[in-house]
């Protein structure tokens, strides 16, 4: 009987442990680091122009629907998991996607 109760905790301890978990600081990490990375190969593939055109984007799109966000206290989490959808429903093509990205997450503070 000890032998199997032993037997279980260790299988579920070993499911917990695969499922790795993360806790909400990790992932704000992890998340910060995405976006680092993100605004560093933004910045070396478009100029000030460039990135101008994707704020002049970002604000007249966006404004249709909602106010802006404020980037300097916005999540980079956050800014993650809804800019794909924001940029979807704004009808965004490639490359303004790519203009406005390289403005918000170069221009994003936390």
């Amino acid at each position: 009987m000890k032998k199997s109760v032993f037997l279980a905790l260790l299988a579920l301890i070993t499911i917990a442990e695969s499922c790795n978990f993360k806790s909400s600081s990790a992932v704000a990490e992890d998340a910060k680091a995405k976006v680092a990375q993100k605004a560093t190969d933004y910045k070396a593939k478009f100029n000030d122009a460039q990135m101008l055109e994707g704020q002049k984007i970002f604000q007249g799109k966006c404004t249709k629907c909602h106010k802006l966000p404020n980037l300097d206290k916005v999540s980079a989490a956050k800014v993650l998991k809804v800019l794909p959808k924001m940029e979807y429903k704004a009808r965004l093509k490639d490359d303004q996607i790519a203009k406005v990205e390289a403005w918000i997450y170069t221009h994003l503070k936390n």
